[in-house]
């Protein structure tokens, strides 16, 4: 299925829809996901939506969608290490 008869590939439709960036991002390839262990700090955009888990003791995991604001954890700044895929 083309987006709305505009040439745009399955590939770059299903980017997305799932990425929730621009089709213009998805042709130039940009779909790529970040690596398990990819880490990132309260306050940041989330570079990949799935589970993450803070990296201090004690420990949490919680989903956090793309572009979400990284929040923190017991009040505290913290950083976050992409555990799994969503």
């Amino acid at each position: 299925m083309l987006l709305r008869n505009t040439g745009v590939s399955d590939q770059a439709t299903t980017c997305f829809a799932k990425r929730k960036i621009s089709v213009r991002m998805c042709l130039k390839g940009t779909d790529v996901r970040k690596p398990i262990g990819t880490t990132a700090r309260t306050g940041e955009r989330c570079p990949e939506s799935g589970v993450w888990q803070v990296t201090t003791e004690p420990s949490t995991t919680a989903p956090i969608a793309v572009n979400n604001v990284m929040p923190p954890y017991r009040d505290r700044g913290v950083t976050w290490r992409l555990k799994s895929y969503a």
